[in-house]
């Protein structure tokens, strides 16, 4: 399977930021997990605003939403969390 490009909000790219090296590290491997199998991982949430379902999981300490833009095969991270 080909591989999606990902790309972060500016919230969730000032959140990267912020943290240490090794949490950002951790996130790049969550993104690149994602944008290997975008539907294969998360649960579905509806609701949000969006003409395309967003996806919602938990990786370890950490909490990711995306959405999935198929044609152009991009995911889009719209909100990380640490738990």
């Amino acid at each position: 399977m080909e591989k999606f490009t990902w790309l972060l909000t500016s919230e969730v790219a000032e959140t990267v930021d912020k943290v240490s090296k090794r949490e950002r590290a951790v996130l790049f491997l969550i993104f690149d997990q994602i944008s290997r199998f975008p539907h294969a991982s998360g649960v579905e949430i509806g609701g949000t605003g969006r003409k395309r379902p967003a996806f919602h999981q938990l990786f370890g300490r950490w909490s990711v939403l995306w959405w999935v833009d198929f044609p152009v095969k991009e995911i889009h991270i719209l909100q990380i969390d640490r738990h």
